[in-house]
């Protein structure tokens, strides 16, 4: 839980940033803010500036525009500072190396900060990572858990995001919550919690999971999913009553309800036809399906006053935004405008849509965080994400695509070192988690601080990632040690043709899937890679397919594994642990000791394999760090320790 407690800080005002130039056209780079970042001035980066944990992060721009809150760092301790846009502090709340997920302003005057923990609860509740939150009153200093125990539930834990509605003059934040169902399990409830009092009251109890509230505070929608054999319901709450509008087998690809259209009219939702994405409305007066206004493709934007659907964001090789207003299309264009050729990420907006924050990264204004007045024309400079990374420590992130040995075309991000020229490399290939997960574009701080070693990074959306299309991600079925595994070679093998890389000089690392794919490259795929660093990573799949384990999750790995047998002999074919005598170059495993995601018995057993056949490895293990590289002492003792293994076998 977060330090209750606010000191009384006296920040020092800057107002040259790292004496470099800061070029954001038509901007007035003032000095107003309390706790203003700067880039360190001096030599290169060093690697351990990339393992830090951003010197600013989560900045959020309450609704009436006048305020920031945001993760701040002093000294080398971090906070939630608190401020007035015209620069006096307000609160800055010490959190240490506590894992803060989310900060966000309820009203003009409260702000919910959310933060997790690895813990078990009791012996009824499995060891796992749990989200709770808390109030702060700018006014009176004073702050609550959103969630206090009571009567019919044991925890403060929370699920999910909290929302927030003004309701009869009162905010309200809505946060679903674990309810004691009296039959040794948990209903999710949605408790209803007065940001000013703390006075908390259940607005739905039920078999549901997830809830939509509509601008003035009323339940208008729910939905439920029963894992076997795998079906998913929605009920409306309409003309007095509830009725269930609309079903769907789900076995794997669960719809989710998304929220309110933005004439405050139809419910939207993401379901799965035929596989597929696919967006659906109904209408809220009576439960027939509209035309919804989502694509499908993206993630929603939601306006900060009446929390309705205003747009989405679509990823692909660039990050692009879709108002659905005209005024909000106009003023987003005119912010991209001012940042040419660098990505510009949404992150807050005031409730009149006129003052924004955000994030820009690019080779010439760096990884930083920017407050837009839209009326006032101006874009002055919050600080950088990472002080000790400037500009011209941003390595070159290009597009590249290539083929499969089978003709697939797969995309990939290529990371080049700055100050060499891209031919005969020597190449990190960093196959991402999921496997249904997908890289962004954007600042990479793992992939940059490898390349800031002289290292070019290849980071392939192999066959099986998610949200880069639905046949690329189910050409991935079936293809888990497979071609999976060789849609990351096949990389390595074009980049050699180009000349841009040596291919005599490749190691791969990856974390979770990406670190079962870094051992299946030494155990399985061999022949392409001179050491692999596995972190987090899965050592036999099958695992996953063993005993009771949650239905939708069997299924899930099914999927990828081409089978629903755990004794089925093609797992020992796809087993890296299974073919540990087979590896000839040196491995590196780590895991984090808090770890709820992979069981650490996967790496610990690797290893004894490894021991057992008698070839070399390396076994780091995490102190208190989650599967997330939550902790800055961690993340950075595993940059560290990769980077010299690596430099060890493979230097650059």
């Amino acid at each position: 839980m977060l330090a209750p407690q606010v000191p009384v800080l006296s920040f020092a005002r800057a107002c040259r940033l790292g004496g470099k130039q800061v070029r954001l056209p038509a901007a007035a780079l003032a000095c107003t803010f309390a706790f203003l970042f700067s880039w360190s001035a001096g030599q290169a980066a060093p690697l351990d500036a990339y393992g830090e944990l951003p010197t600013l992060d989560t900045v959020s721009l309450s609704a009436d525009g006048t305020k920031l809150a945001y993760i701040g760092e002093k000294n080398g301790d971090r906070f939630v500072v608190i401020q007035e846009i015209a620069g006096s502090l307000i609160a800055a709340i010490k959190i240490g190396d506590q894992k803060v997920r989310g900060i966000g302003w309820a009203d003009a005057t409260h702000v919910i900060i959310t933060s997790s923990v690895t813990q078990r609860p009791d012996d009824f509740i499995g060891r796992d990572e749990w989200f709770e939150a808390f109030v702060f009153d700018t006014v009176s200093k004073r702050q609550f858990n959103l969630l206090s125990h009571g009567v019919n539930y044991q925890m403060n834990a929370i699920e999910g995001d909290p929302e927030v509605r003004s309701v009869d003059g009162k905010t309200i934040a809505y946060v679903r919550g674990l309810t004691d169902a009296g039959t040794g399990g948990w209903l999710i409830t949605l408790f209803a919690v007065d940001v000013d009092t703390g006075t908390q009251t259940e607005a739905r109890k039920g078999k549901m999971n997830d809830f939509v509230v509509d601008s003035g505070g009323t339940v208008v929608a729910e939905d439920s999913y029963e894992g076997f054999p795998g079906h998913w319901k929605l009920r409306l709450h309409a003309s007095g009553q509830w009725k269930e509008i609309y079903d769907e087998d789900a076995a794997i690809d669960v719809p989710r309800l998304v929220g309110i259209s933005p004439d405050g009219t139809s419910l939207e939702v993401i379901g799965r036809k035929g596989g597929q994405y696919m967006p659906l409305a109904f209408a809220l007066s009576d439960g027939h399906p509209v035309t919804p206004v989502l694509s499908g493709r993206g993630y929603p934007v939601f306006d900060p006053g009446n929390h309705r659907i205003i747009g989405e964001r679509l990823v692909g090789y660039d990050v692009i935004y879709r108002f659905f207003e005209g005024a909000d299309r106009v003023r987003w264009s005119r912010i991209v405008s001012r940042f040419p050729s660098e990505m510009v990420e949404y992150e807050s907006m005031s409730a009149d849509h006129n003052k924004f924050v955000v994030h820009v990264v690019g080779a010439r204004d760096g990884d930083v965080h920017v407050l837009i007045d839209s009326e006032a024309d101006t874009a002055v400079l919050v600080g950088p994400t990472h002080r000790r990374v400037a500009p011209q420590d941003i390595a070159r992130v290009t597009q590249f695509t290539y083929a499969a040995a089978d003709g697939r075309q797969i995309d990939a991000f290529l990371t080049l070192p700055s100050g060499r020229p891209a031919e005969k490399l020597a190449l990190i290939v960093m196959p991402h988690g999921g496997p249904e997960a997908r890289d962004e574009p954007g600042f990479d701080w793992w992939a940059q601080a490898y390349a800031s070693m002289g290292y070019a990074v290849l980071q392939p959306q192999f066959r099986g990632s998610g949200r880069w299309g639905w046949d690329l991600f189910s050409a991935g079925f079936g293809e888990l040690g497979r071609k999976m595994q060789t849609d990351l070679s096949d990389g390595v093998r074009a980049l050699a043709r180009g000349g841009i890389i040596d291919p005599a000089k490749v190691c791969i690392v990856g974390a979770s899937y990406g670190g079962y794919a870094a051992l299946a490259g030494a155990a399985i795929d061999r022949g392409v890679y001179r050491c692999a660093v596995a972190i987090a990573g899965v050592s036999d799949p099958g695992y996953f397919l063993e005993g009771a384990r949650r239905y939708r999750v069997t299924r899930y790995w099914s999927r990828y594994l081409g089978t629903d047998s755990s004794s089925d002999p093609i797992l020992d074919t796809i087993s890296p642990r299974k073919h540990a005598a087979d590896i000839s170059i040196p491995v590196m495993l780590m895991y984090g000791e808090d770890d709820t995601v992979v069981p650490i018995e996967q790496s610990k057993d690797m290893a004894d394999a490894l021991k057992k056949a008698g070839k070399p490895y390396e076994l780091v293990v995490l102190q208190k760090e989650d599967h997330w590289f939550s902790r800055a002492a961690t993340r950075t003792q595993m940059l560290k320790s990769s980077a010299a293994f690596l430099m060890a076998h493979n230097p650059p």
